[in-house]
């Protein structure tokens, strides 16, 4: 095949009968991914007849690495079937997808004969052996670098799949690949902020897939977090109150936190007015004082350590409430001396606190009466 590596296969110390003929024709029957059959067109010894067969093979990998030890060279007597013209041998307890080189020799019952020559073949590929110690080195907000040790015997050319499985849902989120046997690493991206998943790496041969089974749950960083949900703003209804809203809100989404919520923040003003600021822990401000007849903006988000979530804002009106009652404590009205008006019997004068009058701070003051009345009516309602 083109793909092997061809190299010199070392010479047999052992001794060969001369007058028995050299296996010839030795060729690939078949295979699968722990056996390789051989055939070949069996001898003609004057010896005598063939009692026996040997079969010698080699990693083809150790053959190129240097020579081999008596130790690397790997030999069988082997049970043969005879057909009319070829004998097939076949060859056991070999490793998925390795090359061999393959030599075989014949015995009668004065000793064996020659080796043939060499033929390299390579065994199918099989199932993947799992990965082991899947690890996560580096990890940011939405991405995450899985590593893992490579399988203790190649049975085909390799892919990896890593996999980070959402651990609420137990849905697949998202993967990364990585092709060769020797690759250990790859890098999972698209993945939810401050949000837990369980890494499992797959690797592939052409025929199957085999899963890790030392899984790595993992949690992404931390990162600002999204839109607080549930955003109120709510107006005194009572128009004799003074003028003032209460603002609330929801924390985000489970999976827009994107971390641990440090605080919420609230912004509100109008054109041309102060711009007030104040932080709680609840999403929650009530009895905020503001103008009557001002159109305010309020603003508010969510913080988590990394820093600012996204705002959420909204416009309110704030409607005139009626004038502030004055307490019974302050004198609004003040009666005059008879000497300031010019007829005392149908005259009388009355004086205003300005000050209680043009309290605007419920609105402005759209109308200001007087009602006079004889004592006794007053009196009665």
């Amino acid at each position: 095949m083109s793909d092997y590596v061809l190299c010199r296969y070392p010479s047999p110390s052992s001794f060969a009968i001369k007058n028995l003929t050299r296996i010839k024709n030795v060729i690939k029957n078949s295979t699968t991914s722990t056996t390789i059959s051989i055939s070949f067109n069996e001898p003609k010894p004057s010896t005598g007849p063939i009692v026996r067969y040997e079969v010698r093979y080699v990693y083809q990998e150790q053959i190129c690495s240097g020579g081999l030890s008596t130790g690397d060279v790997i030999t069988q007597y082997t049970n043969c079937t005879h057909t009319t013209d070829r004998t097939v041998c076949s060859i056991d307890n070999l490793y998925p997808y390795w090359n061999y080189s393959i030599r075989v020799r014949g015995y009668t019952i004065i000793g064996p004969g020659n080796w043939s020559v060499p033929v390299q073949q390579r065994t199918d590929q099989d199932i993947p052996h799992p990965p082991s110690g899947v690890s996560v080195p580096v990890k940011n907000s939405t991405w995450i670098t899985v590593q893992w040790i490579k399988p203790d015997l190649k049975t085909g050319p390799t892919s990896y799949t890593a996999t980070a499985i959402d651990a609420i849902t137990k849905t697949n989120t998202s993967s990364c690949t990585t092709n060769g046997f020797e690759s250990t690493k790859c890098k999972i991206e698209n993945l939810d902020e401050y949000w837990p998943y369980t890494i499992v790496v797959k690797a592939t041969t052409e025929n199957e897939s085999t899963y890790s089974t030392d899984n790595k749950t993992v949690r992404t960083q931390e990162a600002a977090p999204g839109q607080v949900t549930g955003f109120w703003v709510s107006v005194e209804t009572d128009v004799t109150k003074p003028r003032t809203v209460n603002v609330t809100c929801n924390p985000p989404t489970e999976r827009d936190k994107n971390g641990i919520i440090t605080n919420y923040t609230l912004v509100w003003g109008y054109p041309g007015g102060t711009q007030n600021h104040r932080t709680s822990r609840t999403c929650s401000w009530l009895q905020i004082s503001v103008e009557p007849q001002k159109k305010y903006t309020f603003t508010v988000w969510a913080s988590t350590k990394p820093g600012k979530g996204k705002t959420n804002s909204t416009s309110e009106d704030i409607p005139a409430g009626a004038p502030l009652v004055v307490a019974e404590s302050q004198q609004m009205i003040l009666l005059g001396s008879a000497s300031s008006v010019s007829d005392t019997e149908k005259q009388f004068r009355v004086d205003f606190n300005a000050s209680l009058v043009c309290d605007t701070r419920n609105g402005e003051i759209t109308n200001r009466y007087v009602f006079v009345s004889e004592a006794d009516v007053a009196n009665t309602g």
